[in-house]
């Protein structure tokens, strides 16, 4: 992989990254609601979702939707039914609101963040498809796949940092005055993608 083609892949990646998506609206109402280590969870999830994709990828599975088959429609449906469940927890999540005062659920946010991604037709779609453009698949190094891994790992994560950072500031400065519509928004924004994930 040449410094060119490495530039290339960081800006591409950055900005399918950046589009919102199911992955993001997951981790922003976490981190809105919860706080930004409830939502870094749901990014380490997502993390290990992109880097199985990659690792299909450039190991010779590139039409990974195609051999996944049913199972990849069967991840898309549990995915957006939990996406669901979690909306229905915020929306019906009674008491007095106190931002990041939330019972930690490291496992339930990280899982919600694997399933998205494996579920994610954008995720396929750049790492089965666009991939390539950057790298030749069929003569890459284990230093060209450490290359990618690391490029493609940091891109999401400082991606991400803003969303947090940005979900934060939001939920602190809200949470004051209108906990209770900010968490019931954020439950609404979360079912909303998980009916999305699951039809689609």
């Amino acid at each position: 992989m040449t410094f060119e083609s490495s530039i290339a892949f960081i800006f591409a990646f950055a900005i399918v990254v950046a589009i919102p998506g199911p992955g993001v609206i997951a981790v922003v109402s976490e981190a809105m609601v919860k706080g930004a280590k409830q939502g870094w969870f749901t990014v380490y999830g997502i993390i290990v979702g992109d880097f199985i994709y990659l690792s299909c990828a450039m190991f010779g599975m590139g039409l990974v939707a195609q051999v996944m088959g049913e199972t990849f429609f069967v991840i898309k449906v549990i995915a957006g039914i939990y996406l669901v469940y979690l909306g229905i927890q915020l929306w019906r999540s009674s008491g007095s609101f106190t931002f990041g005062v939330k019972k930690a659920d490291p496992r339930g946010n990280f899982l919600a963040g694997l399933l998205i991604t494996l579920a994610n037709p954008k995720a396929i779609t750049f790492y089965c498809v666009f991939l390539p453009n950057f790298i030749d698949l069929t003569r890459f190094s284990l230093r060209d796949y450490a290359l990618v891994s690391v490029l493609d790992i940091s891109v999401l994560m400082a991606i991400m940092a803003i969303y947090i950072y940005l979900a934060v500031a939001t939920g602190r400065l809200t949470g004051k005055h209108s906990g209770v519509l900010l968490r019931r928004t954020a439950g609404v924004i979360m079912a909303g993608t998980g009916a999305t994930v699951t039809l689609n």
